[in-house]
């Protein structure tokens, strides 16, 4: 078990290398082999353990959903410390609290735009949506930033289906010539069954800039100049590399997990070797989006197929520690 447990941190310290550490993909290589080839001999906890790993190394975990995982392994540990595991419920617990009334805020909103009579086929994501921005910034003193995240996120997906799934290319021309004016004038450039939407889209970025202060109401800006490009068709990644390098589906999906290791590098530079004009903390709060955007893509698209998430989703908001 200990030799086990040797391996599983070699295994996990080597996921946070950046390029050109070939010492440190062979070593990714070589514990990936001999954890899998160890794994059915294990005893839980140490299987559980390195079964987590082999599927995410620690470092990519969302960290709200590994204190949740690891909770129950601790506890069976003989050597744990009561008070510490107490603590750690009391901790998730409390985070609970304030997720769902977070989620009660949210939902409220989201229910006065009325997307069932007015956006029928809009996906209905808004606990998802809540979900990516607490794996992302899980901290108490972020609950304002969740709040409006995932209202911003909640747009996003409406434009998302608006353009993709549902406008004439003429109604998504329109629409986004109106997200540019970011105006009530801007009306009558559309279809009856976006006004509405339009309307509260304004509305919310309003609030936004109420919510945030007069010292930090600047950065809705930001928010206001984004663009979304409309079209008749979103072809997938995989279609992309498919079509870019005249590949199967089998051949694409290896090409795209080889690009997502070296998104990981990248973001692992820029984590380990913070500047004045770059600190620490935005590096990992990129790290913590790519950590939950992981999560929800890995296995599967969990967000538009939300069921596949669904036990992760009542433990984080429905079922609390006993303590």
């Amino acid at each position: 078990a200990d030799d086990t447990r040797s391996l599983l941190s070699l295994y996990n310290a080597a996921y946070m290398r950046t390029h050109g550490e070939k010492v440190l993909d062979e070593a990714v290589v070589f514990t990936t082999n001999r954890l899998r080839s160890e794994l059915k001999h294990l005893k839980s906890p140490v299987a559980d353990e390195v079964s987590l790993a082999l599927d995410t190394p620690l470092f990519r975990r969302v960290r709200i959903i590994e204190t949740q995982n690891y909770i129950p392994i601790y506890e069976s540990a003989t050597t744990r410390n009561e008070a510490i595991l107490e603590f750690a419920k009391l901790n998730v617990n409390l985070l609970q609290l304030i997720y769902c009334e977070e989620l009660k805020t949210i939902t409220r909103w989201w229910k006065e735009l009325n997307v069932e009579s007015n956006l029928s086929f809009i996906r209905d994501r808004i606990v998802e949506m809540h979900f990516w921005m607490t794996g992302a910034c899980s901290e108490p003193h972020y609950s304002l930033l969740r709040i409006i995240l995932t209202k911003m996120t909640a747009f996003i997906t409406i434009l998302d289906d608006i353009f993709d799934t549902y406008a004439t290319t003429e109604e998504s021309m329109m629409l986004a010539k109106a997200i540019y004016m970011c105006n009530e004038s801007a009306t009558v450039l559309l279809p009856k069954y976006m006004k509405d939407f339009y309307l509260y889209y304004l509305k919310t970025f309003d609030s936004f800039e109420e919510a945030l202060g007069p010292n930090k109401s600047y950065r809705v800006l930001y928010f206001k100049e984004l663009r979304e490009q409309a079209g008749d068709h979103y072809a997938s990644t995989i279609q992309c590399y498919m079509l870019q390098h005249g590949t199967t589906i089998h051949e694409a999906c290896i090409g795209i997990k080889e690009l997502i290791e070296d998104s990981w590098k990248d973001m692992m530079k820029e984590y380990l070797a913070p500047t004045n004009l770059q600190p620490k903390i935005v590096a990992r709060t990129v790290i913590d989006f790519a950590r939950t955007g992981d999560y929800i893509y890995k296995q599967a698209d969990s967000f538009t197929f939300s069921h596949t998430i669904k036990d992760m989703i009542a433990s984080l908001y429905v079922e609390p520690y006993s303590i």
